[in-house]
């Protein structure tokens, strides 16, 4: 008697055609989750260079706030001339924060994305201000 070959080419057949399906479906989300991890990168890093930029000019307006106030210590100027200052010294505060606020929310999305917390110097790709740094250790 001869031997039978090919007895079950047909049910490993489809065993093959379907693992090949799985795997171009787990590649497609794998893909896809690399992709959105990667843009919540690029907005977190967007967010705190606006950070950085927000805070710099709060803090020149801080330093003519300072001026202004000499000038009204010495006579040089009014309380007008303060009050104005004062304002945009707040409007500049207000900025900063914003873009605080804003960057920990960029920071969090990045976090759920790649579905893990990130802590100072945990990835070095990262890049983790002391500003969101301590306003976290101030949230805990």
């Amino acid at each position: 008697m001869l031997p039978v070959f090919n007895q079950n080419q047909g049910p490993i057949a489809e065993a093959e055609a379907r693992r090949k399906v799985v795997a171009a479906q787990f590649l497609a989300a794998q893909a896809g989750i690399i992709e959105q991890s990667q843009a919540t990168l690029v907005r977190y890093r967007g967010a705190l260079i606006a950070l950085e930029a927000a805070r710099s000019a709060a803090d020149f307006q801080a330093k003519r706030l300072d001026q202004a106030r000499r000038a009204l210590a010495v006579g040089e100027s009014d309380t007008v001339v303060l009050a104005q200052t004062r304002l945009l010294d707040l409007g500049a505060q207000r900025s900063a924060l914003a873009s605080l606020t804003n960057a920990q929310s960029a920071l969090g999305a990045l976090e759920d994305s790649i579905q893990r917390s990130l802590d100072d110097g945990d990835i070095g790709s990262f890049t983790f201000p002391a500003v969101l740094r301590d306003a976290r250790q101030a949230a805990n």
